[in-house]
């Protein structure tokens, strides 16, 4: 089966349909959008989990309810599998990281004979918190760190190269981060904006901030610019399969730097569902996200996604 993915979108997210899924899947909330989002799981779910992960030692941990696990995606398989008489499950993008929704994904692309439905909520932010005194320039995440997602690796030592997709959003230095660690030669790249943003204005400053980068005559990558809308999984999907065809990816592999929009990261997640096995893959810097990073709430998603 190929996968499919339908959208809705409402104004305000007291308009989110009054439905019930099986399983809810929230993280930890930051901010009044975080909140806002867990109460709609929470209201909309026969029974609601959190899940986080953490950096401990060099070690990814992962948690559920509290309780660490091994592995995160069998312990979900198990949780998916007991609470499955309903078949849906509705996962939170506001407040779960990308490692946190790749497990949830990976744990329903792995169960194909439960045919098991998978939801996804987004609230955009009205506004992102900025420096002091910096109209253009942001302050939303600490301490990063680059490593894997696990179920999503791609091992880069031992491939002819590929490309870099990187998403791309307001913090500059994640991409340079990426460039000065990156250690593979011959890769080119493919740099993707928001456009049309969440807000008027908000792809100059992410495009600002990154040019110097981008542009970069002794990079090691050489970067093409692609556009995409900020808020569709869809729209960023379908230019992957687009890039994606015609394209041997176990000859010429991709690889994902989703450090753009959160639906932008879940569009690298449901292709590396799709299309794994050493023949794309995640890096990521799992940035720890700040406490009031955004401000009020703009509209709501709902990505319907069919494995």
């Amino acid at each position: 089966m190929t996968l499919s993915i339908s959208t809705q979108v409402f104004d305000n997210v007291d308009d989110l349909p009054n439905e019930k899924w099986g399983l809810g899947f929230y993280g930890k909330s930051l901010d009044e959008r975080g909140r806002c989002a867990i109460e709609s799981i929470a209201d909309r779910s026969i029974k609601s989990i959190e899940i986080d992960h953490r950096f401990s030692n060099e070690s990814q941990i992962y948690s559920i309810n509290g309780s660490e696990v091994g592995s995160p995606v069998k312990h979900l398989q198990s949780l998916i599998k007991k609470n499955s008489k309903n078949k849906r499950v509705l996962l939170d993008a506001t407040t779960l990281g990308l490692p946190e929704i790749a497990a949830i994904c990976l744990s329903i692309k792995q169960l194909p004979d439960l045919e098991c439905a998978l939801t996804i909520l987004y609230i955009e932010p009205h506004d992102y918190k900025r420096k002091s005194g910096e109209a253009r320039k942001f302050h939303l995440s600490t301490d990063r760190k680059f490593s894997n997602i696990i179920g999503l690796t791609l091992d880069t030592t031992q491939l002819d190269p590929g490309t870099v997709i990187a998403f791309l959003g307001f913090e500059p230095e994640r991409l340079a981060h990426f460039e000065e660690q990156f250690p593979a030669t011959g890769w080119d790249g493919m740099a993707f904006f928001g456009v049309p943003a969440f807000k008027a204005g908000w792809e100059s400053d992410a495009y600002t901030a990154n040019v110097p980068t981008l542009s970069k005559r002794d990079a090691n990558i050489a970067w093409d610019v692609n556009f995409c809308s900020a808020n569709s999984v869809s729209a960023a999907y379908f230019e992957l399969m687009k890039k994606a065809e015609g394209r041997d990816l176990n000859e010429r592999p991709f690889l994902f730097l989703p450090i753009g929009t959160k639906p932008h990261g879940i569009a690298a997640v449901l292709f590396c569902c799709e299309h794994s096995y050493g023949r794309s893959g995640i890096t990521y810097d799992h940035p720890v996200r700040i406490e009031k990073r955004t401000e009020q709430i703009g509209k709501s998603h709902l990505y319907h996604i069919a494995f």
